[in-house]
């Protein structure tokens, strides 16, 4: 059964994703630009979080929950070049991880 929850603070594309219905995250993309914004979800509303760590992403992947994520790969500008950087989430701050061995673009 579909329930409707609270909007996003910025519509956005090509964003990360991670957690549950109840505690997700969702992080840079694109809307006018491309962002570096953090939003959180509690199950019925949208908050601002810290902004991820590096250049603004788009299309990374991301897997983990809200207190334990992490984001990889992805791009600034839009285009098939990817990137090697990741970052982990702790649930307020993003921070540099090791870097993958090949650039990835989702």
């Amino acid at each position: 059964m579909w329930a409707s929850g609270g909007n996003v603070n910025t519509a956005r594309r090509g964003h990360i994703g991670l957690g549950t219905v109840h505690a997700a995250v969702i992080a840079a993309g694109y809307s006018t630009g491309f962002l570096q914004t953090t939003e959180k979800y509690d199950g019925t509303t949208w908050s601002a979080g810290n902004n991820i760590g590096t250049t603004a992403k788009f299309r990374a992947a991301a897997v983990g929950t809200q207190t334990a994520g992490i984001k990889a790969g992805g791009n600034s500008d839009g285009s098939a070049t990817g990137t090697t950087i990741t970052e982990k989430y702790d649930g307020t701050t993003w921070s540099a991880s090791v870097a993958m061995d090949t650039a990835r673009v989702i």
